[in-house]
């Protein structure tokens, strides 16, 4: 078995790309590539949220996530879902109360 595949993103511009994998490479041309130091200890994904989460509650703040932007993110899958279930049809946002 090969190890777990984790996070990765690719983002490519006018000038270059950076790939994001186990460590960031920029790229500004062929055979022009530059690795990129990461900050030690990164942390992402549940243990960052929880990490941000700790440290708002103990000294105050915002998040950078806050629920109701969660919560936004779960009715827009739910609408997807509905529009499925209803024919993949229009389905408007917010949804009715008790969808």
């Amino acid at each position: 078995k090969g190890q777990a595949s984790g996070f990765c993103l690719e983002i490519i511009g006018e000038e270059g790309r950076l790939d994001v994998e186990n460590t960031v490479t920029l790229s500004t041309g062929v055979g022009r590539s530059e690795l990129l130091d990461l900050p030690p200890h990164m942390i992402t994904g549940i243990p960052a949220y929880i990490e941000e989460l700790i440290g708002v509650i103990e000294n105050g703040g915002e998040l950078l996530s806050p629920g109701s932007e969660g919560k936004k993110v779960v009715e827009i899958i739910i609408g997807f879902l509905k529009s499925q279930e209803r024919g993949n049809v229009r389905v408007d946002l917010p949804l009715p109360p008790g969808n």
